[in-house]
């Protein structure tokens, strides 16, 4: 493994410099990607066993599953991620988009509801 700054912070070689910024992280930076117990954050729910925490332990249980190793676990992570956020960004569009027209039906619902009605006498 390449090591840049050793963990006291002191520069050990040079950077690259095919990027005009490229320089050793800060101290500051260095410590938000340390974060620990950062695992917590998706695990803590494992021993308490919330619903799809247990499911998930179900499924791995018959199909033989093992822990992934780290590189797996992090592709996994990875893709949860993306996953979440799609589904995010689906509802506050769905929202967005549905709340005016419910506010459009609850304010012109007569006019709506018989042109339903006309709309099923003619056919």
């Amino acid at each position: 493994m390449m090591q840049i700054v050793n963990l006291q912070g002191k520069q050990v070689q040079t950077v690259d410099s095919h990027w005009p910024t490229s320089m050793p992280l800060t101290s500051d930076q260095r410590d938000k990607l340390l974060r620990g117990s950062t695992c917590m954050a998706c695990h803590q729910d494992i021993p308490k066993g919330s619903i799809p925490i247990a499911m998930l332990g179900k499924v791995a249980q018959v199909a033989n599953l093992s822990f992934a190793p780290e590189d797996s676990h992090s592709d996994l992570l990875r893709e949860n991620n993306i996953l979440i956020a799609w589904i995010k960004i689906a509802g506050i569009l769905g929202g967005i988009l549905l709340i005016p027209l419910i506010i459009i039906y609850v304010i012109n619902r007569r006019k709506i509801n018989n042109k339903i009605r006309n709309w099923r006498r003619r056919k």
